[in-house]
């Protein structure tokens, strides 16, 4: 059940958002917010609401989330720049993480949801693809922004303007503020290493790390060639064993020229599954140094992962329900996980702690001291 200091926690970070919202909305707010934390079982509006005593109709909440005119933009200006307060060290680095990832659903109606490539199934799923960015700095971390990616055909049928998964990570990457007096690597994975990404972490000044596929051309010693059979080349003694996380990996670190892109440190990896290629264009780092950055991609995979099982939301009816939906939880369950004053953390997604993340699979609904399933709660005094 829930303690109360921890209530005390919730209800001031929920004050802090009472200027973006009317009296009614601040209510209903704050129902979405606590609910999504506290609902078991299946997550949509109707449950959620249910959460609560005294609660109103589920359609004021529905209302709420689809038809209300409070400013999406607002509210996520201000949880930024509660972010921005938490706890980091002068001069230290932060690392922006850049990734994509598909909210599977049911409802052949629900807006914005389409058919996409989902690379651990293997086949396109129904879902809504996102688009998100995950700052890290040492034990803090949280949510910075996202964007529902809608396909072509879709934004043509309704006459919207369509942009790529890469124009809404450029997005992303442009408006990020990170906190005062200290550095940034951005990190992303091989779909969204492109000139573009790369060019758009230079305009801020920032370093950037990624992965590459085993066909990438590059250019070694004069001659043009790709990664896999550079590295097929390769003598055993030219590679290092070195420790990233607990795991031993085999090394080997050399600079490089890509096109497009210019000269860059490559490091090879020798994996269970074969050969791996990571890609900074950081020169001075050591094979090491690249692949460490590289793995700190782990916490938004297993916060995507957590999200996605545990936030899911059903019977939201119309275009500004799903952007509200993945706007709303996410960011204040982090805001709150990282807060000083919490004497636990928060169940499920917003648990700060760090572990390895299966990324073949889904994560399991873990237990949380949240809330008994008879317990109801009363909403904080609007």
């Amino acid at each position: 059940m829930l303690i109360s200091s921890n209530v005390d926690v919730l209800a001031g970070l929920l004050e802090e958002f009472r200027p973006c919202f009317s009296k009614p909305q601040f209510r209903n707010f704050s129902t979405y917010t606590l609910g999504l934390m506290a609902c078991e079982g299946k997550k949509n509006v109707d449950a959620i609401n249910r959460c609560f005593l005294k609660a109103k109709d589920q359609s004021s909440l529905n209302r709420f989330l689809t038809q209300s005119p409070w400013n999406l933009q607002k509210l996520e200006e201000k949880r930024l720049s509660l972010a921005r307060r938490l706890p980091v060290e002068e001069g230290s680095t932060g690392y922006l993480l850049v990734d994509d990832t598909i909210n599977c659903k049911t409802g052949k109606h629900m807006e914005e949801a389409g058919y996409h490539f989902d690379s651990a199934e293997g086949k396109a799923v129904w879902g809504h693809d996102i688009v998100t960015t995950h700052y890290v700095n040492g034990d803090t971390e949280y949510p910075v922004r996202l964007s529902l990616y809608v396909k072509k055909e879709t934004c043509q049928r309704e006459q919207r303007v369509f942009k790529t998964k890469i124009q809404l990570a450029i997005e992303q990457i442009e408006a990020f503020m990170p906190p005062a007096g200290t550095n940034v690597v951005v990190a992303f994975d091989s779909w969204f290493f492109c000139r573009q990404i790369v060019q758009a972490a230079a305009a801020k000044g920032w370093d950037w790390v990624t992965q590459a596929e085993s066909n990438r051309l590059v250019c070694f010693n004069g001659e043009e060639t790709n990664v896999t059979a550079l590295a097929s080349g390769l003598s055993k003694k030219q590679f290092k064993t070195v420790k990233v996380k607990g795991e031993a990996f085999s090394l080997c670190g050399f600079e490089a020229w890509m096109s497009k892109v210019g000269s860059v440190k490559l490091v090879v990896a020798k994996e269970k599954d074969g050969f791996h290629f990571y890609v900074s264009n950081r020169l001075d780092w050591s094979a090491k140094q690249v692949l460490s950055a590289y793995k700190v991609r782990q916490s938004i995979r297993c916060f995507l992962q957590r999200r996605e099982t545990e936030l899911g939301v059903r019977g939201v009816s119309d275009e500004a329900g799903p952007r509200s939906h993945y706007t709303l939880a996410p960011g204040l369950q982090r805001l709150y996980a990282s807060s000083p004053s919490a004497s636990f953390p928060a169940s499920g997604l917003c648990a700060p702690e760090r572990r390895p993340c299966d990324f073949g699979r889904r994560l399991p609904l873990r237990e949380g001291p949240m809330l008994p399933k008879a317990r109801r709660l009363d909403l904080p005094e609007v």
